[in-house]
């Protein structure tokens, strides 16, 4: 198990204050990484922070920024260097949707949901190559989602959205893999997290979802951490450019 020993690694997960991110962060932390969450919302970072660093006897950092900007992310990365040193792991989480049909959807909201989803991967990608570069076995993980390889009902941006999310990491796999740098995407199909959560609770949906996929079930949080690890560790060093699809079968399931 000693390639999943990510000691020494600096990882940073966006959108790592709560559901998928909070479970990766938790995850990189329990395998020895020193993990910076990062997002808008500076008091639910700190309270994960606080809450994943007693549980994992780790050392997890909240970093209070907003990942579309380039100035802010900036300034992220000299605080990340200050208090934790160079990144070596890069986790694109951070997400949004808006749930309207086209006709009500406004071009603000289009380009809000394109700006978290796809620019922020793009910027934070940008700004930490130079950190990982310098370290050896360094990683690129993409959350996307299985929207990129079917349409959802009234999810207009966030599909195409996380259909560029798989198609940069292949694009920045062959861009980087020659630098000792490997890009992946995992795409989560329906998990619970606290964020859908009350949603669930309406039987009428849970069920829509269950029959969506021929495991008849809703994916849980800890079924994301495999993927996670292994695409942060050494074990992944012949794997890039790929995107892990980890849905219940829903994506191959006609009827």
């Amino acid at each position: 198990m000693k390639y999943f020993d990510l000691s020494n690694k600096v990882a940073v997960v966006t959108g790592g204050g709560r559901g998928i991110g909070k479970a990766m962060a938790r995850a990189l932390s329990e395998a020895g990484a020193k993990v910076a969450i990062v997002g808008r919302t500076s008091n639910i970072l700190e309270e994960t922070a606080v809450e994943l660093s007693k549980e994992t006897n780790g050392t997890v950092l909240p970093f209070a920024y907003d990942v579309t900007k380039e100035e802010s992310i900036k300034e992220f990365v000299t605080d990340i260097h200050e208090k934790l040193g160079s990144i070596t792991i890069l986790i694109n989480n951070a997400g949004k949707t808006v749930r309207k049909s086209i006709e009500e959807l406004e071009p603000s909201e289009w380009d809000g949901v394109m700006e978290t989803n796809v620019k922020s991967v793009y910027m934070m990608t940008r700004a930490v190559l130079p950190d990982l570069k310098e370290q050896q076995g360094s990683r690129i993980i993409n959350i996307a989602s299985m929207a990129s390889e079917v349409g959802l009902p009234f999810s207009t941006p966030y599909g195409p959205s996380k259909a560029a999310v798989a198609q940069l990491s292949k694009q920045l796999a062959q861009e980087l893999s020659p630098l000792g740098i490997t890009v992946n995407a995992i795409s989560p199909g329906f998990i619970k997290t606290p964020f859908n959560e009350k949603a669930l609770e309406n039987p009428i949906l849970l069920n829509k979802i269950k029959n969506s996929n021929p495991m008849h079930r809703i994916g849980q949080l800890e079924e994301l951490i495999p993927a996670v690890l292994y695409l942060a560790s050494p074990y992944s060093s012949y794997t890039t450019g790929q995107n892990l699809i980890i849905d219940g079968g829903t994506t191959s399931h006609a009827f």
